[in-house]
């Protein structure tokens, strides 16, 4: 009847909004988790310590790699202020055991020949932290996968051939670790994608400040 159908979808709504509500908050806490790391990452810095970038390290990759391409997938709009496309270069800041450090990777080659390198310019610059950076930073990068998959793609699968190369050099890029990937992930699925990129800029802008 008219009124059962009423009846039935109040209630089926409530639960619902219920759900909604109780996603929504799982996903601000998450989102307050990471800003408290964030935080605690930037207020480490000292001025002095942002003075003397240390010089870069090498960071070998096949060919093709496009760097802006991987980033601009890893940010998903470009007003992030966590993973930073500036001058050419990618800044990130990753947290460590005892204090942090803001890294800079740069490509000073070309797509095809790539001349990949990062440096940290603050924080923790002692050369075993800037050695251990590395594999993260390869790892966020993607620059262990094989490009050869999406090259065959271009070749073989005509429906593919277009959009394999107008993405080419672009690598799959990774999280830092899981908390980072449930902070950046869980909330972009619960909540909308403007949304969740207007919190993960007030964490960065309260933390800057």
């Amino acid at each position: 009847t008219r009124s059962g159908s009423v009846t039935g979808v109040q209630t089926c709504a409530l639960p619902i909004s219920r759900e909604w509500r109780a996603c929504s908050a799982r996903a601000s806490c998450v989102v307050n988790d990471f800003a408290g790391w964030l935080a605690r990452s930037y207020r480490s810095l000292s001025h002095e310590q942002m003075s003397h970038p240390v010089a870069g390290l090498p960071l070998p990759t096949q060919a093709p790699f496009h760097l802006e391409a991987t980033v601009r997938v890893l940010q998903r709009r470009p007003s992030s202020l966590i993973d930073v496309w500036d001058n050419d270069r990618y800044l990130r800041m990753f947290a460590l055991a005892d204090s942090v450090a803001l890294v800079a990777v740069e490509n000073r080659g070309t797509i095809d020949v790539p001349e990949v390198s990062y440096s940290v310019l603050s924080g923790d610059r002692s050369a075993a932290t800037v050695r251990a950076l590395g594999p993260t930073v390869r790892r966020i990068l993607g620059l262990d996968v094989d490009p050869a998959l999406l090259q065959y793609l271009a070749k073989t699968d005509r429906t593919l051939r277009s959009t394999v190369l107008a993405l080419r050099g672009l690598r799959p890029p990774r999280f830092a670790n899981l908390f980072e990937a449930f902070a950046r992930v869980i909330p972009f699925q619960q909540l909308s994608l403007t949304g969740s990129r207007s919190e993960e800029r007030r964490v960065g802008k309260e933390c800057r400040s």
